[in-house]
């Protein structure tokens, strides 16, 4: 064996002779291997049957040993790795443990190597030492990005599978009972959980998204759809939300402040995504120009009541307009930020602090206002109806004292 006259040429010569006692014991190589993960326990969690992983790996060390031999990558070779990472990719095994696993291969190959070897081979499994771990890492790359690929796919079939969920379950106005529990089930929202849906309009919708992904970025159930001009998010709440009193008081809401949206109250199950989307979507067609961040039932109502005065009861608005006209500028504006104020507080001392003037100088304008309209701000059918007439001047006088804050 050692009759050729250049070093070099006897140790090619030697390795091959090597890679061809090794390629014999094939089916002993499948044995070590499938030892060392343990019969697919270790790696592959059991979701890979025994038969399976035996051919699998048969035909890896074939194809190892092939090119380990000098044979070239064929079409045929990377077919093979294709559907393996593939398949791998079907039956949930994880991605780190799938390559911990194929890199087994080196051990399993070089521990064949060394047991073939005599004791003056030394010289030979040095120089290729690197060769097989070059050979099994091409193979577990090729596997890798086939089964990366494979992911992405399965991603895009489930996302198209949850749209296809919800498109039906916003668009049928009455779905079955076996349905509901189908798209609960798919969507992990039992009909006891609670959930909470926000809308943003198309253009204004990216803060929104970026807020969904945050949410499942933190294990979070939370899908993002389109519904006529909106952009529609929905999570499930994630505390004992017996107690909360709207979505102000949940934990999202700090992950909301700079995101313009309109959020619905809190819904329960997916039977009742459908109406919560409808109202999320309304509030934010309803919401002020200048509205920051989130708004609620409570910060559009006036706004949508208002639109409805217009159209329907336009005398009625003037009643409050007509008189308000021949007001200056300065005072206009001081007195619909007390009405804003006082309304929210009810108090003239508090709204007085607020907007650090005297008590009386609030008195004074509520007086003032009762003198130009006749409706007086302490009386709540007459509040009432100043809020709906003036509802977007005091919605920018809310917008405008966010920002200050």
């Amino acid at each position: 064996m050692r009759k050729a006259s250049e070093p070099g040429q006897w140790s090619h010569v030697r390795w091959m002779e090597l890679i061809d006692d090794v390629t014999g014991q094939r089916e002993r190589l499948v044995d070590a291997y499938m030892a060392q993960i343990d019969g697919g326990r270790r790696f592959y969690e059991s979701r890979v049957e025994t038969a399976d992983l035996r051919a699998s790996a048969h035909t890896a060390f074939t194809m190892l040993l092939r090119q380990l031999g000098g044979s070239r990558l064929s079409e045929e070779d990377l077919r093979i790795t294709r559907e393996l990472g593939v398949r791998r990719a079907r039956q949930g095994v994880k991605s780190e443990k799938l390559t911990a696993a194929i890199h087994r291969d080196f051990s399993v190959l070089w521990a064949a190597f060394l047991e073939s070897s005599e004791d003056d081979d030394a010289a030979v499994l040095a120089v290729h030492a690197e060769d097989v771990w070059r050979v099994v890492d091409r193979f577990a790359g090729s596997i890798h990005a086939a089964y990366v690929d494979e992911m992405i796919a399965i991603a895009q079939e489930r996302s198209l599978g949850v749209q296809s969920l919800l498109a039906q379950l916003i668009t049928d106005e009455y779905p079955s009972v076996t349905f509901i529990a189908r798209a609960g089930q798919a969507l992990s929202i039992r009909e006891t959980d609670g959930i909470w849906v926000a809308a943003a309009l198309i253009p204004e919708g990216i803060p929104l998204q970026q807020f969904a992904e945050s949410l499942r970025r933190r294990g979070r159930s939370a899908y993002t759809f389109a519904m006529g001009e909106c952009i529609v998010v929905v999570w499930v709440s994630g505390v004992d939300d017996a107690g909360l009193d709207g979505v102000t008081s949940s934990p999202e809401y700090a992950d909301l402040q700079s995101v313009r949206c309109g959020v619905s109250p809190l819904y329960r199950g997916v039977s009742q995504l459908r109406s919560a989307a409808e109202v999320a979507c309304e509030i934010a067609l309803s919401m002020h120009p200048e509205h920051v961040g989130p708004a609620t039932i409570a910060d559009v109502w006036p706004l949508v009541a208002g639109a409805a005065l217009q159209t329907r009861m336009p005398a009625l608005e003037e009643s409050v307009r007509g008189p308000l006209r021949g007001c200056r500028p300065a005072e206009l504006a001081a007195l619909i930020e007390t009405i804003k104020v006082f309304a929210d507080n009810g108090d003239a001392s508090a709204t007085a602090a607020q907007l650090f003037c005297h008590r009386n100088t609030v008195m004074k304008r509520i007086r003032r206002l009762k003198e130009l309209t006749g409706l007086d701000m302490t009386v709540p059918r007459d509040s009432a109806r100043v809020l709906v007439v003036l509802a977007s001047e005091l919605a920018a006088v809310e917008a405008d004292r966010g920002r200050v804050r």
